[in-house]
């Protein structure tokens, strides 16, 4: 969204609490293959898998949201991601961006991916930016085996390759629905 327009995250949570439902919400960020909340901080979160093989975060701060002002102050903490220049723009996001919803005992993952370029195309002036590009490629390239796997329907799906797709987990079993924008 805008200053003029709602945004997706704002017109999700504004139907949620209409209907009555209660809404915990986190937000995080995978940069380099490590975990920040952003509404903690940038505190790192390490994800650990349990004894039913679930992976959970631990120390990411969850939210309850019952208001149309707490959904606002969500605007500034999503303002908080890591951003840089890249070949394609100058506010290139530089990190993924995960919102986690919890309401009605479901979840409700809203990912906004990193941009990612071709080495080639990279404008990279340093190391730390060339490592940058390679992580949001790699972890772009995980999730596309992720997808494959389930695509021609695998009995393995390389989801412990990175965070990203470690915290997708759940996302690949049968009874989930997943829906891209």
């Amino acid at each position: 969204g805008n200053s003029k327009e709602e945004g997706f995250l704002g017109l999700i949570l504004r139907d949620m609490i209409d209907i009555g439902k209660s809404v915990k919400v986190s937000v995080m960020e995978i940069h380099n293959n490590k975990c920040y909340d952003l509404l903690n901080n940038k505190k790192v979160i390490v994800q650990r898998e349990n004894y039913q093989n679930n992976y959970v975060l631990s120390t990411c701060k969850q939210e309850t949201i019952i208001n149309n002002e707490q959904i606002n102050r969500f605007k500034v903490n999503l303002k908080n991601r890591r951003t840089g220049v890249s070949s394609e723009n100058d506010q290139s996001s530089r990190s993924h961006l995960i919102i986690n919803i919890e309401f009605a005992k479901k979840t409700l993952k809203i990912l906004d991916l990193a941009g990612c370029e071709k080495a080639s195309q990279s404008i990279c002036n340093n190391k730390k930016m060339f490592l940058e590009n390679g992580n949001i490629n790699q972890s772009l390239f995980n999730l596309k085996e992720c997808i494959r796997s389930l695509v021609l329907k695998k009995k393995h799906i390389p989801y412990r390759r990175c965070e990203l797709t470690k915290f997708l987990k759940s996302s690949f079993d049968d009874s989930s629905k997943t829906f891209i924008l």
